[in-house]
């Protein structure tokens, strides 16, 4: 914001403000001693504009297009307040949605989260993780994975283990998916699907099924073949996906306020945060890979309509 003068009488400040407001300038007028009025532009690209108008209202501030600028001001304001109430109530509403994440029912959600659990108490292979003493059934597992595992050819005792791009061409597209559903343990399982609740209602309920579900696959399969390259068909979970969904939601509540997203600061820290932490190790190995690529695709997916609204 920049100071571009004074005018030296309250009302004809009044005047000004109004005048700037009705032609898409935005001024703030402050009292600074006896009768003399600040004059400060809120966007530097209006600053050399705004002086222009200023310069012509000082040496004729008492002509009528200035007067007649009020109502137009009057009008411009209490559109702006209520589209801010507008955004207050949403926002309001998105807060609780945070606060209280059993409330509306997702149905994708929901399914999401029932095939997750299905899909890791049959298929995980921890004898002391999720499923107890339960012994995995293979198939469960061999299906889900980005690739089926490696086997060896009993002839020859050659080791063979399928490519991603071999797997895609003989028409085993699901598995660019299906890994998300595979978690490794309990406290995986359980901290994903609190998160999944969380994001994956936001979204939906926010903007419908079916572009839920198109995040939800972009998010998957980029996060999946991202994560494969890295480390191999080894790894499972909806982390990348709800990196994603938390990647979409950060861009849309800050940069697109009026779709209804809210997102406390500090869940953005915590998730930050949580990320730079795998990152170093610290606590094991995790699927890295697939929750940068999963966060990028998020915030990508977020801002891309804002881009090109404002082309």
């Amino acid at each position: 914001m920049r100071q571009i003068g004074v005018v030296n009488n309250e009302e004809h400040a009044r005047w000004f403000y109004s005048y700037t407001l009705a032609n898409g300038i935005k001024t703030q007028i402050e009292h600074e001693r006896d009768s003399t009025w600040a004059v400060w532009v809120h966007d530097e690209d209006h600053v050399d504009d705004a002086r222009e108008k200023l310069n012509e209202f000082l040496d004729q501030p008492d002509h009528e297009r200035y007067a007649q600028s009020i109502d137009i001001a009057k009008e411009i304001e209490r559109k702006e307040i209520a589209k801010r109430r507008q955004f207050e109530r949403r926002s309001k509403n998105m807060r609780r949605q945070f606060d209280h994440p059993t409330g509306r029912r997702a149905v994708v959600t929901m399914t999401l989260m029932m095939i997750s659990i299905v899909v890791t108490f049959f298929g995980t292979e921890r004898p002391n993780g999720f499923t107890g003493g339960w012994q995995p059934m293979e198939f469960v597992r061999e299906w889900v994975m980005i690739t089926p595992p490696r086997y060896r050819i009993i002839a020859t005792g050659e080791i063979i283990e399928p490519s991603l791009v071999e797997v895609i061409a003989a028409g085993q597209i699901w598995r660019l998916i299906t890994p998300i559903f595979l978690h490794l343990d309990l406290m995986h399982i359980l901290f994903n699907m609190y998160m999944l609740n969380i994001f994956g209602r936001a979204v939906e309920l926010r903007r419908g099924i079916w572009k839920f579900l198109g995040l939800v696959t972009i998010m998957a399969i980029g996060s999946n073949v991202a994560q494969f390259y890295v480390s191999g068909p080894g790894f499972g979970g909806m982390s990348g996906v709800i990196y994603g969904l938390f990647g979409y939601v950060w861009m849309k509540s800050r940069y697109d306020p009026n779709t209804g997203f809210f997102l406390p600061s500090s869940t953005v820290f915590i998730l930050i945060g949580w990320l730079v932490l795998c990152f170093t190790g610290a606590i094991g190995p995790v699927a890295n890979a697939a929750h940068l690529v999963g966060l990028i695709s998020g915030c990508v997916a977020g801002m891309l309509p804002i881009w090109l609204r404002n082309r």
